[in-house]
């Protein structure tokens, strides 16, 4: 009989593709569910908590996003500054290609049916991550200043979570899908101040956060920390 002594890292990141693949295939089976069956508000709430947390942003999880957030806006649930994806856009300049991807999924016939299937069969067996973003080109839009942008841009990945670039400030998806965020204690801390260089050292996970840029807002530890310039 033999003995080895294994040491298994608490935590690494290594692998944090896994989780944004996991996350594009589980919506892949979610929307192929709906264009089949048609929305329910279980199927749509889990397609909208999935894309978020992993930003899975194609155009059709987009739409349900964007419609998502309006709702909880207008319900004084979040404020416009803890939300992913309305805060980018002017509804009328996305409107029409959102309005396009939602008929693609409801309709069983014709050319945006038949891509429809197809993209999202292809998140159903994504194995890299340019298979979580279908439909790029269908995700430009103009913003309030007139530039061209697209919705898929400004997503990265830190700790298997999706963290959305707004108005200069890297912020948590984690934190959008608290039930109340906005009543979460912030733990403000100016960039490059003792305060910053303190947190480093006690919470070495920040760092991955830290590195996204000078204004990032996430959650760790069960804490919202927000570094500003």
């Amino acid at each position: 009989e033999f003995t080895f002594p294994l040491e298994f890292a608490k935590q690494t990141d290594e692998n944090e593709f896994v989780a944004p693949l996991w996350g594009s295939r589980s919506v892949g089976y979610l929307l192929d569910q709906i264009r089949l069956n048609g929305e329910s508000k279980e199927l749509v709430d889990e397609v909208v908590r999935l894309a978020k947390k992993y930003g899975i942003i194609t155009p059709y999880t987009s739409y349900l996003i964007i419609e998502d957030e309006a709702e909880q806006l207008g319900m004084n649930r979040i404020r416009r500054d803890e939300s992913l994806l309305s805060q980018r856009v002017e509804g009328r300049t996305q409107a029409p290609k959102m309005k396009e991807a939602e008929d693609d999924l409801a309709n069983d016939s014709g050319r945006g049916s038949v891509r429809a299937s197809e993209e999202i069969q292809e998140m159903n067996y994504a194995d890299n991550m340019a298979q979580t973003q279908m439909g790029r080109s269908r995700l430009e839009y103009t913003d309030p200043a007139g530039r061209q942008r697209n919705l898929a841009d400004g997503v990265m990945n830190v700790q298997g979570r999706a963290q959305y670039l707004n108005n200069g400030q890297w912020l948590d998806s984690a934190i959008a899908l608290q039930e109340n965020p906005g009543r979460m204690t912030v733990n403000h801390i100016q960039f490059n101040s003792p305060e910053y260089f303190q947190l480093l050292r006690e919470r070495p996970a920040s760092a991955e956060f830290l590195a996204l840029g000078r204004n990032v807002r996430f959650l760790l530890d069960g804490q919202v920390w927000e570094v500003a310039e």
